[in-house]
This record gives structure tokens, sequence and C-alpha cells, in this order.
């Protein structure tokens, strides 16, 4: 295989991986986004519940939502950091397909 082809089937992996890891992030950004909402939508149905049943009730179900909305947060944030690291990595990737080999040449 001559040294033109090799750079031109090198740069295309390079193309693909750094279009694979832009999508692999929006994918995790837009279940992060979801994560977020769910949190959320449990939280306020705690909150919904706490109001019906009373004082008592209402003090475990603050608790509740207060670990909820965490853990909602947390599953975002740590989605948020993965799709940094994959859409990283991808760069990385892609930076280092496109150098040129050197040596012979």
């Amino acid at each position: 295989m001559d040294k033109n082809k090799l750079d031109s089937k090198i740069d295309d992996v390079a193309s693909k991986t750094k279009d694979a890891a832009s999508k692999a992030s929006a994918k995790v950004a837009e279940v992060a986004g979801k994560a977020s909402h769910v949190a959320a939508d449990a939280a306020k149905k705690v909150e919904k519940m706490a109001k019906e049943g009373g004082q008592r009730i209402h003090e475990a179900a603050d608790k509740v939502s207060h670990v909820v909305e965490e853990l909602g947060e947390k599953a975002a944030q740590a989605m948020r950091g993965a799709a940094h690291d994959v859409a990283g990595a991808g760069k990385d990737l892609a930076g280092k397909g496109g150098d040129k080999p050197k040596g012979n040449g």
C-alpha cells in the first residue's frame, strides 16, 4: 500500500472516530438531560404526596425528594463528564490519526 493511500485511510478513520465521538457525546448529554427531568418529576410527585399526607410524611418526603434530586444531579454530572471524556478521546484519536508517519517518505 503506498504512502498516500495509507494516509488517506488514516485520515478517514480519524474522521469517522471524531464523528462517532461527537454522536456519543450528544447522546450522553441527551441521556443526562432526561435523567435530570426524571429526577425533577419524581421530586415533584413526592412533594405532592407529602402535601396530601400530613406533616410526618411531608418531612420524610422532603428527605426523599432531596435524595432524588441529588441522585439526578449526580447522574447528570456523571453523564456530562462521560460525554466530555468521550469527546476528548475522540478528538485526541482524530488528532493522532492525522499525524503523518515519519521515516521513509
